[in-house]
């Protein structure tokens, strides 16, 4: 064998061998793109997956904060027309006639009063001629004292306590006695 024979062999080889080295370079190169592009896929479908829980997680909060908003509005309107009945509850003792006025208040002051009370009023309607009646209605040692004529009641006072019996006060202690049956009947 000649010197050129076996330069071509080996050039013969040479390219066997790298073209062997590329088809295996390329082979390595098509299932590192395989590999790749599925581990790109598996990602991308993890992260589609996520942000969908995160966007559902997201329009359950804000549903639930919706509703909670709806709610709230719901219970303000509800207290406020409860509001409005004992307000126009107490408009409507404010504009009773005189008489039914100071028959209430007499009615009220007799459950109530004890000898040596004074009997204090901030009312205009509650004046020395309607305590001059209570005294005589409830034959006890009381004393009267007319604080204000721009108020509503009376206040029973002693040594020991004050009674409060002004309109706003007993209002307040009807309010908290009837309330819930007020909001049944209003909203069943």
């Amino acid at each position: 064998m000649s010197k050129q024979a076996i330069l071509t062999k080996i050039e013969e080889k040479a390219h066997e061998t790298a073209e062997a080295i590329v088809i295996n370079a390329e082979a390595d190169a098509t299932a590192v793109r395989q590999e790749a592009s599925e581990k790109f896929e598996a990602d991308y479908k993890k992260g589609i997956a996520k942000a969908q829980a995160e966007a559902d997680a997201l329009v359950a909060r804000q549903k639930t904060l919706s509703s909670l908003e709806a709610r709230k509005i719901e219970l303000k309107a509800r207290q406020n027309a409860i509001n409005a009945v004992y307000e126009r509850a107490f408009e409507t003792m404010t504009k009773l006639s005189d008489k039914e006025y100071c028959e209430f208040y007499t009615a009220l002051a007799i459950k109530n009063i004890e000898d040596g009370d004074t009997v204090i009023s901030e009312d205009r309607r509650l004046d020395e001629k309607w305590f001059a009646s209570l005294k005589s209605a409830t034959g006890k040692n009381i004393t009267f004292e007319q604080f204000s004529n721009n108020g509503f009641g009376v206040i029973l006072r002693s040594d020991k306590y004050d009674k409060n019996l002004t309109l706003r006060s007993v209002m307040a202690d009807v309010r908290a006695q009837t309330e819930s049956e007020v909001a049944a009947e209003l909203f069943g």
